[in-house]
């Protein structure tokens, strides 16, 4: 069996687990969104948008810079 860390091959924690998460991916294979606990980034190959817990637009939103720049690292690991 595989006796790796799962770090190795996935991204993530365990959804169902008890531990508490800044922040998760939901990729696509054109769009990718990241999660937080009080809104919702969306990622387009042209743009962006920005929702809120409630899955409501927010009029001009300010892109979360440090956890965009932590989500594209942490997906860099399977694109090379």
């Amino acid at each position: 069996g595989c006796t790796n860390p799962p770090a190795d091959y996935a991204s993530g924690q365990d959804l169902f687990g008890d531990g508490q998460w800044e922040w998760l991916i939901a990729a696509s294979y054109a769009d990718y969104a990241l999660i937080e606990p009080e809104r919702v980034t969306i990622v387009y190959p042209a743009g962006y948008e920005i929702r809120d817990r409630d899955y409501r637009l927010v009029g001009h939103p300010t892109i979360p810079r440090e956890v965009v720049r932590a989500a594209l690292h942490e997906m860099s690991r399977f694109y090379r």
